[in-house]
């Protein structure tokens, strides 16, 4: 797809989405990087969550070294009694 004025940047992996509201047309653009799922569980636990499952796609196929890709689910942690 070709969109007129924009320019294709390869130094970082993008995002596009593209909506329509009243008729007008609105681009945007999102920069990000990938992440491990060892990274993602260590911002789920620093956010008091602990992982529930992993699989390898939606279709719950066992996550192995070998998967390309990660569906997680993380849960909110109970917190700790007080003392």
């Amino acid at each position: 797809m070709r969109i007129p004025g924009l320019q294709w940047e390869a130094r970082c992996p993008q995002s596009f989405t593209q909506t329509r509201i009243s008729g007008t047309h609105r681009l945007a653009r999102s920069r990000f990087r990938y992440v491990w799922p060892s990274e993602l569980d260590l911002m789920a636990r620093l956010a008091g969550m602990s992982l529930r499952e992993r699989w390898s796609g939606w279709k719950r196929e066992p996550f192995t070294s070998d998967s390309t890709g990660h569906v997680s689910v993380w849960e909110k942690t109970a917190p700790a009694p007080r003392r």
